[in-house]
């Protein structure tokens, strides 16, 4: 609760306030509404002054960078009317992020279905396209039959490849019954993963460093945990075009493990932030990415009780990278 002066002096500055907006009641009783720091001042200045209405909702960066929800309530007297220097300020940070993830999860459900019909009624065809290339191949008597047949193969691997990320994708969901939670050492499944993409021949140049600790577990389905991680690894490996650095990190926090994966890459520009995790978004060139790998992630990382999140830039020189951070519950 805030209360202000007719000379707009802060007469009344809670242990709420204090929280909120971290600047504390000493510093603030006695001095100008006016020489209020920003954001809070830019904040709170529409529904004290203004005709709007007496229930308001705003994001506002705090003083950690972090983006906050606010809703805002100017008080009113007799009839109803409004009191002129009184308002309160309510923390629905959290109600939000919930109502975001529920929304969120709800599209990918629904995505997915549609994902395992299209899947589907790809997969019969291409089949059927890719035993005619390959009878082709086999018995094609001219060397330009068998130069298109194996063009047709090619084409139709990459619709395979395409069709199996959509049945994935489909399958990923909350409840699935395949998933099989248990104790996993956290940097022999970064190992793993560094390992599995070294073999590919990309990243010859890259640099990843697993700093993990290898006492750390994590209570999650040993399979999906690896799938992440490759995921992640490779778009970190894409953002840097194959010559930087990645680094995967680990702590302890409370009764869970945050596993951070940094690149010094590109970075992810802050529109795209907010719909990173939504499928069929990319930053890959067209033909490059089919988009589901952060919305598969978004989907394994859930299912195994834990929340995932992005921020870049995370250099203020250089590359501006990205981090990437995994909260799971320990093992």
């Amino acid at each position: 609760v805030c209360q202000l002066g007719i000379d707009g002096e802060i007469l009344l500055w809670n242990k709420a306030m204090e929280r909120i907006t971290g600047i504390s009641s000493e510093a603030m009783l006695g001095s100008s509404f006016h020489a209020m720091a920003e954001p809070w001042r830019k904040a709170f200045e529409p529904i004290l002054h203004g005709r709007q209405a007496l229930v308001q909702r705003r994001e506002v960066r705090d003083h950690l960078g972090q983006h906050r929800w606010l809703c805002l309530h100017r008080a009113t007297g007799d009839n109803n009317n409004p009191c002129n220097g009184l308002f309160m300020v309510e923390d629905i940070t959290d109600a939000q992020r919930f109502e975001h993830e529920l929304l969120h999860n709800e599209r990918l459900a629904s995505i997915g279905r549609l994902a395992a019909g299209v899947a589907h009624e790809i997969g019969n065809p291409v089949t059927g396209i890719s035993c005619l290339a390959q009878n082709l191949l086999d018995e094609g008597e001219s060397e330009d039959t068998r130069a298109s047949a194996q063009d047709i193969l090619s084409q139709t691997d990459r619709i395979t490849r395409t069709v199996q990320t959509l049945v994935d994708f489909s399958h990923a969901g909350p409840g699935d019954a395949r998933l099989n939670l248990s104790s996993c050492p956290l940097a022999e499944r970064v190992d793993e993963a560094i390992h599995l993409l070294s073999l590919g021949g990309q990243s010859e140049e890259m640099e990843y460093d697993n700093l993990c600790d290898h006492e750390l577990t994590v209570l999650a389905d040993a399979q999906q945990l690896l799938q992440v991680f490759i995921n992640l690894l490779s778009n970190a490996r894409d953002a840097c075009d194959g010559h930087g650095v990645v680094s995967v990190s680990a702590h302890r926090d409370d009764h869970d493990i945050v596993i951070r994966v940094e690149d010094n890459g590109t970075g992810i520009s802050r529109d795209l932030q907010a719909q990173i995790f939504e499928p069929f978004v990319t930053t890959k060139d067209v033909g490059s990415g089919t988009g589901l790998g952060l919305a598969l992630v978004y989907s394994m990382v859930n299912d195994m009780r834990g929340s995932i999140g992005v921020t870049s830039p995370i250099y203020n020189e250089g590359a501006p990278g990205t981090r990437f951070s995994i909260r799971l519950p320990q093992g």
